[in-house]
């Protein structure tokens, strides 16, 4: 579905919102942040204190957060590019998809 809608919006020269909705956000990002228990668990007891450990942990989650929030700009991006081409599509009369050269006319004979 994304490549008709982006095919559409290279028909209309709308480049950029081609690309936009050729991206495959679907993607989940559960791999790139650990739960502060299992970050923890990489240390031994007693290393850090609790707020060390916190601020450690802020500071390793911060990239991927940063990547979450990027990816959800993106989505939201994606949907108003949508929203945009769909008023585009809906304005465009259909064209002809084959030729009629060669297809018999029924004629209706009384």
């Amino acid at each position: 579905m994304r490549s008709i809608v982006a095919a559409a919006a290279r028909r209309e020269n709308k480049l950029r919102l081609a690309r936009l909705v050729a991206l495959d956000l679907s993607a989940t990002m559960t791999e790139d942040v650990l739960p502060l228990e299992d970050f923890a668990a990489q240390f031994p007891d007693d290393f850090y204190s609790d707020k060390e450990l916190l601020e450690l942990w802020q500071e390793a989650a911060d990239p991927a957060a940063t990547k979450l929030a990027r990816r959800g700009k993106l989505i939201e991006e994606q949907l108003a590019a949508i929203h945009t081409l769909e008023k585009i599509v809906a304005a465009v009369p259909p064209r002809p998809t084959g030729s009629m050269r060669g297809s018999k006319a029924v004629s209706r004979q009384g």
